[in-house]
């Protein structure tokens, strides 16, 4: 078991605030993680490559903790164009404490899409530590899609560093529902000229559950792109903090990025931090940001109650709404299903 310092700002703020960074406990491994890797002929995989060292959103005491860890790597030939995604399950069993990593490229103009879906048993306890690296070359397209099921009794960590060379592209869809503690983080570099990021981030924590978020994109190549957007709901004593960075570093004149973040609030005791920043050595950008918080409005409340719906069950429309883009994103069908399972099961609690 060791202490880590993870999710760091690349500026820090006031301290007294308590979002510079955050503490993880990770776990020695034990085993128990069971993967369920389907992935299309088009695509190659092994359980080994050389992985290139990049920046992590969680920082470099994460990284080295998972530096033995197994690994899983998915690689596209160039110019691939595969139309079915390939899905990784990825299922705790009992009592386990689990390290893996995943390794994703796409050589020249190919184009592929990743699903990883974190499960495991309803009595499963532990955590699951996950590190993942994308690597996109000249004119490429990777999209990956994160959902994670697991019970409350696993606790996760999930890091993300990628790399984005000339005109190349990584789209980020991620769905965090499970697991009572969650930290996550992803640093992505828009290394070449004309290189874009996407992220659509959605999250519902209730009953205590905890979030830790850092999210980095810096902005290297001219005419780079990024754009994050964030959904989620607050219920019943959750806590969130989420710390999102746009760097403008100096030479990547005619680049933009964006950032926003909605909130829903629903319950007592919640805690929600959000920290946007914008970092800037280059004149020729553009950076916005913004955060929309707040709680259900009693006149939509009011509506749906004149049309027979309850209060309870207009909560759950309009949290459900929050996840709804996300959710549909997803481009497997039976992936699909498992989430409306587990959303199912959430609501059922």
């Amino acid at each position: 078991m060791s202490e880590l310092l993870v999710n760091t700002l690349p500026a820090l703020t006031w301290h007294r605030l308590g979002m510079n960074q955050s503490r993880l406990t990770l776990l020695d491994p034990n085993g128990g993680v069971w993967l369920d890797a389907d992935v299309p002929e088009a695509l190659t995989s092994a359980d080994r490559a050389a992985v290139p060292a990049l920046e992590s959103g969680m920082g470099e005491a994460f990284s080295a903790a998972l530096k033995e860890a197994p690994l899983f790597v998915i690689s596209a030939p160039a110019d691939t164009q595969c139309g079915r995604a390939a899905v990784l399950r990825y299922t705790c069993q009992e009592a386990t404490a689990q390290r893996s990593r995943l390794y994703i490229r796409a050589e020249e103009n190919a184009e592929f899409s990743v699903i990883v879906v974190l499960k495991g048993e309803r009595d499963a306890r532990g955590q699951f530590a996950l590190g993942m690296t994308l690597d996109a070359q000249k004119g490429s397209r990777i999209s990956l899609y994160f959902a994670n099921l697991l019970p409350d009794g696993m606790d996760m960590a999930a890091d993300l560093a990628g790399n984005c060379a000339e005109n190349a592209e990584i789209v980020l869809t991620r769905l965090d529902l499970g697991s009572k503690q969650q930290h996550m983080g992803a640093a992505i570099d828009l290394a070449g000229a004309d290189s874009r990021f996407t992220a659509e981030l959605a999250y519902h924590a209730r009953s205590g559950q905890a979030l830790d978020m850092n999210y980095v994109v810096r902005h290297r190549g001219k005419r780079t792109e990024s754009l994050i957007t964030v959904s989620g709901v607050l219920e019943e004593a959750a806590r969130k903090c989420f710390r999102g960075t746009i760097d403008f570093l100096n030479g990547c004149a005619g680049s933009k990025g964006t950032e926003t973040e909605q909130v829903l609030l629903m319950g007592e005791d919640l805690v929600n931090q959000t920290i946007p920043l914008i970092l800037c050595a280059e004149e020729d950008v553009e950076g916005n940001h913004g955060a929309s918080i707040g709680q259900l409005d009693e006149k939509v409340l009011f509506y749906m109650a004149s049309r027979g719906i309850g209060e309870e069950r207009a909560k759950a429309i309009m949290a459900r709404s929050r996840i709804e883009l996300a959710l549909n994103a997803f481009p497997d069908e039976r992936v699909r299903g498992e989430i409306e399972a587990f959303l199912a099961a959430m609501e059922e609690v």
